[in-house]
């Protein structure tokens, strides 16, 4: 499937709403998805928990990683 040329920007709340019924994967596959510095700082800040939220922030900071969240300028 083609990324589709639909840009989307996404806080912090709809990064870990998306992460946490496991489909950012598939939004970050699909569509452009831009975000900010300060929504990676808040994502950094929840991954120093042991808690649900720490987890799932985790995660969406891996997927920044190995997929495409493109960071505003």
């Amino acid at each position: 499937m083609a990324k589709s040329s639909e840009n989307y920007i996404l806080d912090t709340s709809a990064l870990i709403s998306l992460e946490s019924i496991n489909f950012l994967e598939q939004v970050l596959v699909s569509f452009s998805v831009t975000t900010t510095n300060s929504v990676i700082m808040e994502l950094e800040e929840f991954a120093r928990y042991d808690d649900k939220y720490g987890e799932i922030a985790k995660n969406v900071l891996k997927l920044k990683t190995d997929l495409q969240l493109n960071l505003a300028k």
